[in-house]
């Protein structure tokens, strides 16, 4: 299995790359209590906008209230990466059921998904994002439903491509021949053989889930202070961007890392489950 694993990531050094900055970000998300040198809500205003230095007891420097850039940044990995995978779990949940169905009945019902899959796309998504946070107003968990509600449409789509030629198999004849339920059709005979174009377009999207939870976060509709999110982070540096930058560039850098990592290790588990679409990275 070890040597399988070496061999991939040899033979796929984007998928190794994307791995290999996905996992640090998930380590120093589990571990962050042990990780993180102080309590990412603890102030000192004596050390406010402390620069980066290896003798000041900040690595990273403080932010405006003399908190810890570091303990903050490594409890925000932790909330990032949970607004990625939550928006995506609720997407898939969403989108995934939708696609099988509509792609496996077709006809009034697949017209009835896809009507509401481009109504759905038809809003940019920032916009309609920003339209269910106001509704249902600022905060972590209200997040979690709008990124969800946002993101679930790709999914759909895809589900539904796979849906529509995975159904006209021999074997998925075979099962309507012996009479097996279409439920069971579905859940043992379609959902397994499409299961590599969710996790690639899922993979992808926890970075796209990021990206837009750190986007309504700088606008003050993610996670509410003291909480530390790297969109927040963003926003509570941008008055301070000539006189202390490093509250804006180091969660800035950790978000780009971030999001490049998911996007490698989708492109790269995209590459090993269907070579012919093999990308030099």
């Amino acid at each position: 299995m070890v040597t399988n694993a070496l061999k991939l990531m040899k033979n796929y050094k984007g998928f190794a790359m994307g791995a290999i900055i996905v996992a640090l970000v998930a380590i120093i998300a589990i571990f962050a209590p042990f990780l993180a040198p102080y309590h990412y809500a603890e102030a000192r205003l004596v050390d406010a906008l402390q620069p980066p230095g290896f003798g000041q007891g900040h690595l990273l420097g403080t932010d405006k209230y003399g908190r810890d850039i570091l303990s903050r940044m490594i409890y925000g990995a932790r909330l990032s990466l949970m607004i990625g995978i939550v928006a995506q779990i609720i997407n898939l949940t969403i989108g995934v059921p939708l696609g099988l169905v509509g792609g496996y009945f077709g006809g009034y019902v697949d017209d009835a998904v896809m009507g509401l899959v481009n109504v759905t796309l038809s809003m940019p998504v920032l916009i309609l994002a920003l339209a269910i946070m106001t509704l249902l107003g600022p905060g972590i968990i209200n997040l979690f439903i709008a990124l969800g509600i946002v993101n679930w449409c790709y999914t759909a789509r895809i589900t539904r491509s796979e849906t529509l030629s995975t159904k006209e198999m021999d074997y998925v004849e075979a099962a309507k021949g012996l009479g097996t339920s279409t439920a069971r059709i579905m859940r043992k005979h379609i959902l397994p053989n499409i299961f590599a174009p969710i996790l690639v377009i899922a993979t992808l999207g926890v970075a796209d889930a990021i990206l837009l939870g750190a986007a309504l976060g700088f606008l003050g509709l993610g996670a509410q202070p003291p909480r530390p999110e790297w969109g927040t982070m963003l926003s509570h540096g941008r008055d301070y961007i000539r006189l202390a930058p490093w509250i804006t560039i180091i969660p800035g850098v950790a978000l780009v890392f971030t999001i490049m990592g998911f996007n490698l290790l989708g492109d790269g588990i995209r590459d090993i489950l269907d070579p012919h679409m093999k990308t030099e990275v």
